[in-house]
């Protein structure tokens, strides 16, 4: 608004007062709260997508390989054991050295992991290059499924990672979202430790928004915590479920620990 000089008769432009401009401060205050929100949401859905897309990747990697190793999963060492290493990274240098993995798709943007004392040729999520192929605990995002590998587990045989035996390949989980390179782990603990339970590095679940699961047929899933409509597995063998033991249940079904 302008406002008449007496004197001489020229308008001249007014000054906000105080008032005015506490009024346009809450206004923006007020669009921002209203956006926000959905800005963080979209990004979130935006990590998750790119988050499946690596997932995504690394399975075709792993397929890749078993083509060239008569139906063998990457194994550490590239034997199938009877216990697998949890910290083994054996399998994601397999698939970054020789089926063209780019280092990127092994982080993911939307999940906190554990710090690491120098960044030089170190790469997020797998490790320093050259390094004994293992990794502590917090600082990987993606975890092969080890138990689809083992001879043997608890007396029960196993297919050593041959992956055209796995007889419910649409339900067992080949690589997850995890906070070590090889999980070994059954269903009590994984829902213990993967979950707003658990502690800060080891949550791979996007912020309360749901975790990926990319299943041995190659398609992918995304779950929130608690829900399993399709009833995913860790085990490689129908034979191997037990729907009133905690270790080979399916998925969450047990519910969130005490």
């Amino acid at each position: 608004m302008k406002e008449m000089n007496r004197k001489n008769g020229v308008r001249r432009p007014s000054r906000f007062t105080l008032i005015e401009l506490l009024v346009v401060i809450a206004i923006i205050a007020i669009l921002a709260s209203m956006l926000l929100p959905s800005l963080h949401k979209a990004r979130l859905r935006a990590y998750t997508s790119k988050c499946k897309g690596n997932m995504k990747n690394l399975v075709s990697g792993i397929q890749f390989y078993a083509s060239d190793y008569k139906d063998q999963m990457p194994c550490h060492g590239g034997r199938a054991t009877v216990d697998s290493d949890y910290n083994s990274t054996w399998w994601m240098w397999q698939l970054r050295n020789h089926y063209g993995s780019g280092d990127k798709i092994f982080a993911c943007p939307g999940n906190v992991v554990r710090p690491v004392t120098t960044l030089e040729n170190f790469v997020p999520g797998l490790g320093w290059i050259g390094d004994s192929q293992r990794m502590d605990s917090g600082r990987t995002n993606y975890s092969i499924n080890g138990l689809l590998s083992m001879q043997k587990k608890w007396n029960r045989n196993g297919n050593s990672g041959k992956v055209s035996k796995f007889d419910i390949p649409s339900r067992s989980i080949m690589v997850l979202e995890y906070h070590v390179p090889t999980f070994v782990d059954g269903t009590k603990k994984y829902n213990s430790s993967l979950s707003r339970y658990g502690a800060e590095f080891n949550l791979r679940d996007h912020q309360n928004t749901g975790s990926n699961f990319a299943m041995a047929d190659g398609h992918l899933e995304t779950l929130s915590f608690g829900a399993n409509p399709r009833g995913l597995v860790f085990a490689p063998l129908e034979s191997w479920l037990r729907p009133v033991e905690d270790y080979w249940r399916p998925l969450w079904i047990s519910g969130p620990p005490n």
